[in-house]
């Protein structure tokens, strides 16, 4: 596991979690990362201070990869909330 504070989006912050797992391929067995990510009142990630998460279902071949599809989530689900609640 893998943990990643990200910059503040629209002052709120965005922290990514990164799981390695296995998964069988032609090539033998070979390592896979999934993403969670969490939007947070905070400063500094704390469980309590949570707004929102979600584990994407996505695998992703480079841990890389899968803390920049995070992020852009996180920030989608941000901007939308923004939207609803200027209604």
């Amino acid at each position: 596991m893998r943990d990643h504070t990200c910059q503040p989006y629209r002052e709120l912050g965005i922290h990514v979690r990164v799981d390695e797992n296995t998964a069988l391929s032609f090539n033998g067995v070979e390592p896979r990362y999934t993403v969670t990510w969490y939007v947070h009142k905070e400063a500094r990630f704390l469980p309590e201070s949570v707004v929102a998460s979600y584990a994407e279902s996505l695998e992703f071949a480079c841990p890389e990869e899968a803390v920049a599809y995070g992020q852009r989530r996180a920030h989608t689900f941000v901007d939308c909330a923004f939207v609803v609640s200027r209604r």
